[in-house]
């Protein structure tokens, strides 16, 4: 394994002659895309010839800090009523089985009847608590008594709409309630990166589910391609994401008034800052809260590790300084992928840049990995092809047979926190936290990354440097101590 020092050297503009690339160099840049200049992939070539038949592995760190979330208490998830108990009707039930859900958790048991009855509703709990499901199940027995009484909903109109925040958590959510109403409900989606025309078409001919981003669902409004006259149920997940975004708050404040007075909405969030409550409680100001007393803590039974990558009260803020910090970093997560086996594991970027070249890094230097990237400098069909090559979870069977026995090399997802938000991603090993976040919201919705469901969670292991290592200390004894994470700036 090469040392990472080699693309911070590039990165930071050596000066160095063109040399001729090693063929490995050669061949990767094809097998990578390109974002680097000339000059910069000279410095690169050079390094790559000095460097990859001297350079030592990096050395693994030893931990700073090592703390077990809530000292490893258990908490229930599931709840202590069935799915029949709820109330739910059989047919739903037998889909629900098929989907692998044999028992509601407790966020879905206290959500079923508000949400089923037409109430206004604000869940907020934490990430991997089971919310989608929790305003799905009943959103669907709500459509399917309706349809059995009215009919199909009219051509050029739906009765439903799903307001999720990217194109792969609407493509999540619609399998989810196909499956749970066993493909009995029309649910399509409408989202950037997918054919316009196809949305179109499928609007014109009536749906009862319609799962969309809020800006292509204004689009479509402003083009006529449905109307929302008959509309029963607005559902808007990540909501605290559109109630602290300008414009997506505007789009928001928009359909609420083009939609009819009778219209039942649910919002549906993992964090609760203060302001979004606030402004929430004035908006819907008889809705039912259905909020968790463990909303900001993290669930119980994360390894939780902190790697400091410098010196503690080094923070020099120099240019030389964070591009060294940046190395000190890259070589941290290389050496951890390299002491431990793995199958599946996270990395959280701060933003889009840094996982472009964190992935040029780990291209060059990770051998034996996939690594795949999740961010919105990707098209729709290049973040498609990265979760399919994860894979995350599904809640239909697919028409095409699988091989489960053909073996996945291990797989390192480089995400944004913004694009992974919604996601369902089984089975990680590690999140890695390569930039530490700046708030205790982000904070919050990261390390929910490593809790899914009932299942085991994952460990989650922090790089940080300077003053983030008193934050992180911070956060930690928190989490140890079973204690709620600030959302307010100080």
């Amino acid at each position: 394994m090469l040392s990472c020092h080699l693309l911070a050297a590039a990165a930071a503009g050596l000066s160095a002659p063109r040399a001729a690339p090693p063929p490995a160099a050669t061949a990767m840049r094809h097998a990578v895309r390109v974002r680097m200049t000339a000059d910069e992939w000279g410095a690169l070539d050079l390094w790559l010839q000095q460097q990859q038949q001297t350079s030592p592995p990096p050395r693994r760190l030893r931990p700073e800090r090592t703390v077990l979330s809530a000292q490893g208490r258990g908490l229930p998830f599931f709840d202590a009523l069935s799915f029949e108990q709820l109330g739910v009707p059989a047919l739903t039930v037998a889909g629900l089985r098929r989907c692998g859900f044999d028992r509601p958790a407790v966020v879905q048991a206290a959500a079923f009847s508000p949400i089923a009855s037409g109430e206004d509703t604000i869940i907020a709990h934490p990430a991997g608590s089971g919310k989608t499901l929790a305003y799905a199940l009943p959103l669907v027995c709500h459509l399917l008594e309706v349809e059995a009484a009215e009919g199909r909903t009219a051509d050029g109109h739906v009765r439903a709409l799903v307001l999720v925040p990217s194109s792969e958590h609407a493509r999540q959510t619609v399998d989810l309630l196909r499956g749970v109403a066993n493909r009995k409900l029309r649910v399509s989606l409408a989202t950037g990166g997918n054919k316009w025309r196809t949305q179109r078409e499928r609007a014109a001919e009536g749906l009862e589910v319609l799962v969309a981003t809020l800006g292509r669902l204004q689009a479509h409004l402003r083009a006529g391609s449905f109307s929302l006259s008959d509309v029963r149920r607005v559902v808007l997940d990540e909501a605290d994401m559109a109630y602290k975004d300008a414009q997506l708050r505007s789009s928001w404040d928009k359909l609420r008034a083009e939609v009819p007075p009778s219209t039942a909405f649910s919002l549906v969030t993992s964090t609760m800052p203060s302001r979004v409550a606030q402004q929430t409680a004035l908006d819907f100001p008889t809705a039912k809260l259905i909020r968790s007393a463990k909303l900001h803590m993290t669930r119980p039974g994360v390894w939780e590790r902190l790697i400091a990558c410098n010196g503690i009260g080094a923070a020099d803020e120099t240019g030389w300084d964070r591009q060294n910090m940046w190395g000190k970093r890259v070589d941290a997560l290389l050496a951890e992928l390299d002491a431990e086996a793995f199958n599946k594991v996270l990395v959280l970027c701060s933003s889009v840049s840094i996982c472009v070249r964190l992935c040029e890094v780990l291209t060059l230097s990770a051998d034996g990995v996939k690594v795949l990237s999740l961010h919105g400098g990707l098209d729709a069909e290049e973040r498609t092809k990265a979760l399919e090559a994860l894979p995350v979870a599904t809640f239909l069977q697919r028409d095409s047979p699988t091989n489960d026995l053909e073996p996945y090399p291990p797989r390192v997802l480089l995400s944004t926190e913004r694009a992974m938000r919604g996601l369902d991603i089984p089975d990680l090993d590690t999140v890695f936290l390569f930039d530490f976040p700046r708030e205790g919201d982000e904070y919050v919705r990261s390390i929910g990354k490593a809790t899914r469901g009932e299942r085991p969670p994952a460990n989650v292991t922090f790089f940080v440097h300077g003053s983030q290592i008193s934050m992180a200390k911070a956060f930690m004894t928190k989490d140890e101590q079973e204690e709620a994470i600030s959302l307010e700036r100080a």
